[in-house]
């Protein structure tokens, strides 16, 4: 039986194809947009509300950590919820809890209140990824889902700083209850996908959880773990090198944009040259960006290009894993249970981060992100190379 995934799909892309994966990735991000723009969230909390950087990173944490179990409920009932009305009470619930988190900036309020956004949206998430998974091309489908992100990431990343040294840290509340609000209203347009009869891979992948999967899902964990723990405090770690402000919001901004360029070959090339080659590739150049950041020295251009370098791969490498967790299962639970796994290594990586950096100690953090994607890429090899042989087989 053909696989679901891009090992079997139409080489034409057409805009009829495109828009519907293009609004459930509105969607999915609305739910875990706050991870996007984590070094603005982290940095409008220690400056304008006087966190420390360890609760500052508890907050952003505490966000992912609620979507991360958000999408672990996604996945118990998602056959279960009709799964439009079901994001739209998601969407309206997250516009609430942000208009309230512009209110509530006291870390013994605004903790809680996050925690319950991130689970709202975290089940928002999982409805997303579990009908991007139904698609006919699921591994284009998170490209896409990659793209809408890094687009958005990068406008709110080059224009928030700026909006919160202004109005102040409830700016990016409000720029994350707008994202809820474009969703809400693209949620009526996007088409009914039916689930599928069965389990898209043979029989010998065929027990849902098994020992490729858990490998899979763990290098995902850790994959999204290592981004976030530097990701987070980016900022702070580019002042400390005595760059601008606006230096790094137009780079950070900049690298968003141009990372993009990872899920749209993602979405153009598919499995043409399957995933253990294109995924080891990539692994090896992350490697490379962090050495560079760990002796860049303040080089602005040697930064610019080490940041750029790492949102390609991340842009890159998300699509490939989520579509290889998919090809477990063919009716989406898997894809939520994937998201769940990423979830929690994004949530994970600003409160490790967060404990490892302790304010100053950066070159902690990227022989710790360095660590991480070797040990992910470790992890996703075997299944990789499983799926890869079981494509050749069938082709």
């Amino acid at each position: 039986m053909a696989d679901s995934s891009i090992e079997a799909v139409p080489t034409r892309i057409t805009l009829n194809g495109v828009a519907p994966l293009i609004m459930l990735g509105f969607i999915a991000t609305a739910g875990m947009f706050s991870a996007n723009i984590m070094p603005v969230l982290v940095s409008a909390l220690r400056e304008g509300l006087g966190y420390t950087a360890r609760d500052a990173g508890l907050i952003g944490a505490a966000d992912v950590y609620g979507a991360a179990f958000g999408c672990a409920l996604a996945a118990l009932f998602i056959r279960k919820l009709p799964w439009r009305a079901t994001a739209a009470v998601m969407l309206t619930a997250m516009i609430l809890v942000d208009a309230l988190s512009t209110l509530w900036g006291g870390f013994g309020t605004l903790l809680p209140l996050r925690l319950v956004h991130g689970l709202i949206g975290g089940v928002s998430v999982g409805i997303g990824f579990s009908v991007i998974a139904r698609t006919p091309t699921p591994d284009r489908g998170f490209g896409v889902l990659m793209l809408v992100q890094f687009w958005l990431a990068g406008l709110a990343l080059m224009l928030l700083p700026r909006l919160v040294a202004q109005r102040g840290p409830g700016v990016v509340f409000l720029a994350l209850a707008a994202l809820s609000l474009l969703a809400l209203i693209l949620l009526p347009l996007i088409p009914d996908y039916p689930e599928q009869s069965a389990p898209p891979l043979g029989p010998r992948l065929r027990p849902r959880w098994n020992t490729p999967l858990l490998l899979a899902l763990l290098g995902l964990f850790l994959f999204q773990a290592t981004k976030m723990s530097l990701y987070s405090y980016l900022l702070g770690f580019g002042r400390s090198l005595q760059l601008s402000t606006g230096f790094l919001s137009g780079v950070i901004g900049a690298a968003a944009w141009l990372g993009s360029l990872g899920s749209l070959v993602v979405v153009t090339l598919g499995l043409r040259y399957g995933r253990l080659r294109p995924l080891s590739v990539t692994i090896v150049l992350a490697v490379a960006a962090y050495l560079a950041f760990l002796f860049c020295n303040g080089i602005p251009a040697l930064f610019a290009v080490a940041e750029i370098t790492v949102a390609m791969v991340w842009a890159f490498v998300a699509p490939y894993l989520f579509g290889m967790c998919s090809s477990f299962d063919g009716y989406g639970r898997m894809a939520a249970w994937s998201s769940f796994f990423s979830k929690l290594g994004m949530a994970t990586g600003p409160a490790l981060g967060g404990v490892v950096l302790a304010e100053t100690h950066y070159d902690r953090l990227l022989w710790l992100a360095i660590a991480g994607i070797i040990g992910s890429g470790l992890c996703v090899a075997w299944p990789a190379l499983l799926l890869d042989r079981q494509r050749a087989a069938r082709a």
